[in-house]
């Protein structure tokens, strides 16, 4: 996979070439994090309801997800259970738009 080299939104093939899908994988995310900000700003604050919603997103978008985790934005350190208000989160994600893999952080605060 492609771990090292990618620039934050950007989509890339296989063979590592920037991809150029019909619909851009970029599009796709930036509607999905509308959706989980407004529930994480109307309070949801359960680790598992919030993954669930990005899951369901990509998913719905005919995604393959290879990933999704909640995690501390300081260390990388997997929440679990209910969010703080204090805590500081970073969800990341990896999935598959037909040969497109996106990777691609989303920060609730």
């Amino acid at each position: 996979g492609i771990r090292r080299g990618y620039k934050f939104g950007k989509a890339f093939n296989d063979d590592k070439s920037l991809a150029r899908p019909a619909k851009p994988a970029v599009e796709v995310a930036s509607d999905d994090n509308a959706a989980l900000k407004a529930a994480y700003e109307a309070g949801e604050r359960s680790v598992s309801k919030i993954r669930d919603i990005v899951l369901k997103s990509i998913l719905a978008a005919r995604g393959i997800v290879q990933f999704v985790e909640v995690v501390n934005q300081k260390d990388l350190q997997k929440f679990s259970g209910m969010l703080a208000p204090e805590d500081k989160v970073v969800i990341l994600v990896a999935a598959f738009f037909g040969k497109t893999r996106l990777i691609d952080n989303i920060e609730l605060n």
